[in-house]
């Protein structure tokens, strides 16, 4: 009775808590299904061929991946865009081109992301949901004009073409201060050699989930090279990539990052998803607690509604209706930091009579122990 009575009591208090703002780690892209092309007029026939781009723009998003342009259900989306768009506007680029001749206006188009989402999960294509780990990027320039490390304040250069590019593909990516703290933790030759210790321990300030670290520089003629290293959950990922610029070496490194992400983190799963899953977090242990894991899951993008089944002692019980797969939604929540997986020891049911062949040992319960 004090359980049950307990239990009442904490569901009845919870909606006093969600105005409370917790700490939810991974990044979660709100402009998902939205997208700016540059025009050059505001002419139906501009509008049109720039509306078209902005939904490429967004299935290459939602999917993490450009080769989503070359799939059949591609060419049927974006054969009417308007069947899909919300709403659109014109806002001005800022900052302005350097270029006198370049567009000084954009088309901002928003479109039905659950639309779009449930026509290419029904296509069988994967799906890369609104969480997505943030990446520090250590990025040093060896240009003419000298040796620089790009940082986030910087007017041009690298910096601007990487954020432009992380925004184009669903990325949150973050460049460093390189204020008074990082130019005493980080030299350009750390970064020029992937020193990953002075890299990793400097990261700190910033939490990302990953950190990329590249070296740009001109690799003769008018060609651009650049070396990059994924430092992400202890592992580590090389790519090179080229281009008739250092900012086009950056772009394509953003446009490498996002397919490496998507290959680990998009997943295929039918409409409808796998239906429902338990979790159990345990180390729950007031009302505080209960309200942000219970607000954590039910916000996650592979989960459509979030129910309680028990609340007992420090233990929390819940039931997951998801519209992807289980390993998705697992995905989802190693990005974060607010729940940690744990171990339980399974009891093995070897089914008789008339139940024999009915897999008991198959487990619909994950486990995972809140980090308060």
């Amino acid at each position: 009775r004090a359980r049950r009575s307990f239990t009442v009591r904490i569901r009845l208090l919870f909606s006093l808590f969600l105005l409370v703002a917790f700490p939810v780690s991974a990044e979660v892209i709100a402009d998902l299904y939205s997208a700016d092309v540059p025009v050059t007029d505001q002419g139906a026939a501009t509008r049109a061929a720039a509306m078209k781009d902005a939904l490429g723009q967004v299935l290459v998003k939602i999917t993490g991946s450009s080769a989503m342009l070359e799939h059949p259900v591609a060419a049927t989306l974006l054969a009417n865009p308007d069947r899909y768009l919300q709403q659109y506007r014109y806002v001005a680029i800022d900052p302005p081109p350097v270029d006198p001749a370049a567009p000084r206006l954009a088309l901002h188009a928003s479109f039905d992301g659950r639309a779009l989402e449930d026509a290419v999960r029904a296509a069988g294509v994967p799906l890369w949901g609104r969480e997505r780990p943030r990446t520090l990027v250590w990025a040093a320039l060896d240009s003419r004009d000298g040796r620089q490390i790009a940082g986030a304040n910087d007017a041009g250069s690298i910096s601007e073409a990487l954020q432009r590019a992380a925004m184009r593909r669903g990325l949150p990516l973050t460049l460093p201060a390189m204020d008074a703290e990082d130019a005493t933790r980080v030299s350009f030759m750390d970064i020029w050699g992937t020193f990953e210790e002075p890299l990793l321990a400097a990261a700190e300030r910033y939490a990302p989930d990953a950190v990329l670290v590249g070296a740009v520089f001109a690799a003769g003629g008018e060609l651009w090279g650049g070396r990059w290293t994924l430092l992400f959950k202890g592992e580590r990922l090389r790519f090179e990539t080229s281009g008739a610029s250092a900012e086009a070496v950056a772009i394509a490194a953003v446009d490498e990052l996002a397919e490496r992400y998507a290959e680990r983190f998009a997943v295929s799963a039918p409409l409808g998803g796998e239906g429902t899953i338990t979790v159990e977090i345990s180390n729950v242990r007031d009302l505080r607690d209960y309200a942000a894991v219970q607000k954590y899951l039910a916000g996650l993008s592979v989960v459509e509604n979030a129910q309680v089944l028990e609340v007992r002692n420090d233990t929390l019980r819940m039931a997951l209706a998801i519209n992807a797969t289980s390993r998705a939604l697992e995905q989802t929540i190693a990005l974060g930091r607010v729940l940690e997986p744990e171990t339980r020891q399974q009891e093995v049911i070897v089914p008789l009579g008339e139940f024999a062949g009915i897999d008991f040992a198959a487990d619909r319960t994950l486990y995972y122990r809140y980090r308060r």
